[in-house]
């Protein structure tokens, strides 16, 4: 139509086609196609409904999926745990028998930090390990822990006159002495600083928060500036979609126009040849009936002209030629 936008060639649909460079447009070259605009389409409730059903389950699959990827995340870290385990307990030197009757562990602790029995290879496990699997196997109980190093015990009655034994005794004194000032120690030391650590561990900890919150806060701006452009841009989309549907209008109703046009130019001449027909028809039985006159009044003639040379008259010269003479010229 004349006075509108130039039209991009047949070959390239409407939506695909890149704006002209002279004319300013929302869509930039190169720009991803939008088929949709969440802030100027209307939805009614159904529509709104189905939006917020859809919205649900991508965030329902989202969930999903960041939990089993944290799941395998944590499956991975407890698979190269235990290998980690596994190869500590290979690499370990074989303790001696009182080493054994000594150990601190629990049936708990050994099926929380070994892999399953399925799993385990006989051949690379250490003898802690396959002692402690023979126990469990034949059901036998827990050997009692051994408490001698927390009492002040002295040496038994057939041994009070042993040198050795009451060394062993002073030894183990001084042992739980030491671990007695050190504990003194720890407490002083938190008396004197911990105060002072739990303040920087509390001022750490809220530098982390104001600094996560400050990077919230960007982030929340980048989103809103970008919802902000994306809502101008489809306003402005919007004016130029609305123009484009009034010239679309327009050129439908010009068209329908036209084709009414067309319609009545029609209905008009097929009138017009209708009646054309009829007043030929008319006319042609008019010149039929003239025709029969004519006739009737050329057999009257010749009739008369019979009766009177019946009755002795001369018949005048010519005069039927010349009858049949004005009848062609008729």
């Amino acid at each position: 139509m004349p006075g509108d936008d130039q039209q991009p060639s047949s070959s390239v649909l409407a939506l695909d086609a890149a704006p002209a460079d002279s004319a300013p447009s929302w869509r930039a070259r190169g720009a991803a196609l939008v088929d949709a605009l969440p802030y100027v389409d209307s939805l009614t409730p159904s529509e709104r409904a189905l939006a917020d059903r859809l919205i649900e389950a991508e965030v329902r699959l989202d969930r999903g999926r960041e939990k089993l990827r944290r799941e395998s995340s944590s499956t991975a870290a407890k698979k190269k745990k235990k290998k980690k385990l596994l190869l500590n307990l290979s690499s370990q030197p074989q303790p001696s028998s009182q080493q054994l009757a000594s150990s601190t562990k629990t049936p708990e602790d050994y099926l929380r930090e070994l892999p399953p029995a399925r799993d385990l290879d006989p051949a690379k496990l250490s003898p802690l390990i396959r002692a402690e699997l023979v126990r469990v196997s034949e059901g036998k109980a827990f050997p009692p822990l051994d408490a001698s190093r927390y009492r002040l015990d002295p040496p038994p009655q057939n041994r009070r006159g042993d040198a050795v034994a009451w060394r062993a005794c002073l030894d183990n004194a001084r042992a739980q002495l030491e671990h007695q000032a050190n504990r003194c120690v720890n407490l002083e030391l938190a008396l004197r600083f911990g105060a002072r650590a739990a303040e920087a561990g509390a001022a750490h900890s809220a530098a982390s928060a104001a600094l996560l919150r400050s990077e919230a806060r960007a982030a929340l701006a980048r989103v809103e500036a970008v919802n902000r452009r994306r809502k101008l841009e489809q306003e402005k989309a919007a004016e130029e979609a609305g123009e484009h549907e009034g010239r679309w209008v327009r050129g439908v109703r010009k068209c329908a126009e036209i084709e009414a046009a067309c319609a009545r130019l029609e209905e008009e001449v097929a009138a017009l040849a209708a009646e054309a027909g009829g007043q030929q028809q008319g006319a042609k039985k008019k010149r039929e009936e003239e025709g029969g006159e004519r006739e009737g009044e050329k057999g009257h003639g010749k009739k008369s002209n019979n009766s009177d040379n019946n009755f002795g008259l001369p018949a005048l010269p010519g005069g039927g030629e010349g009858e049949e003479e004005e009848e062609a010229r008729r």
